[in-house]
């Protein structure tokens, strides 16, 4: 499990629920909850920050979520 998922499981959020409060397509999310594509820098920053963490604890070198 990615550390995104779980913090937005800690959160209560589904996927949809996180693609309307940080404006990022479920689709999108889903990949990169799954570790299937990296994240842009726009998402990378923006789960970063709704969530409340460092990028480097997110995502790796090549935006893969961790």
């Amino acid at each position: 499990m990615t550390r995104i998922r779980e913090l937005r499981q800690d959160k209560g959020l589904t996927m949809v629920g996180l693609s309307y409060e940080t404006k990022i397509h479920p689709s999108i999310l889903s990949l990169v909850e799954r570790r299937k594509a990296p994240a842009s820098e726009r998402v990378r920053e923006g789960l970063s920050s709704f969530l409340g963490i460092p990028l480097r604890e997110a995502f790796d070198d090549n935006g893969l979520a961790i």
